[in-house]
């Protein structure tokens, strides 16, 4: 067979074979080439075998093209999510080069999840504000529990009446 190791046709007999197919496993070693021959012969089930292993294992970009190639739809969808939440560590100019039909599934995933990101932003930024609001209240409780006993205490005390007045002018 042009373009096939010998030794790759062995490992897929060995899933072929009835007393020994149970004893053959997918692993990190074997799963890219197995992959390739089972979606080739449309072996489905074996197919389906290597996207089960395939979603144990860490995402990238060569995963997500990987999926797209031979038509493993959650691996793909995983990797896509993946890919586009930590966009910023990935080598993008793969997907630019390989495939534009990745692409094109690629961008609207990351707007979304580049909206989400943004949505939390604005909640987490409103959360602080509210904080931030409240600080000079919860200041002067904290200045009324403090003993007046020596002209140190009360010069920090001053100057926390003073930043709270600050912040409440703000």
């Amino acid at each position: 067979l042009p373009g096939k190791r010998k030794s790759d046709f062995e490992d897929v007999l060995g899933f072929l074979r009835p007393g020994s197919s149970r004893t053959m496993q997918i692993n990190e070693k074997n799963v890219d080439y197995l992959l390739q021959w089972f979606d080739e012969y449309q072996m489905l089930d074996l197919k389906s075998e290597c996207e089960e292993f395939l979603l144990t294992l860490p995402y990238s970009v060569d995963r997500l093209l990987q999926a797209k190639q031979h038509g493993l739809q959650k691996q793909y969808a995983r990797c896509l999510q993946e890919v586009a939440r930590n966009f910023e560590n990935e080598p993008i100019e793969a997907i630019v080069e390989a495939s534009p039909d990745v692409l094109r599934e690629f961008l609207p995933v990351l707007q979304c999840q580049q909206r989400e990101r943004a949505a939390k932003a604005q909640q987490r930024a409103s959360e602080l504000e509210v904080q931030v609001n409240n600080l000079p209240r919860v200041l002067f409780r904290l200045l009324q529990t403090v003993p007046q006993d020596s002209q140190a205490i009360r010069s920090a005390r001053d100057r926390l009446e003073f930043l709270v007045a600050r912040i409440e002018f703000r």
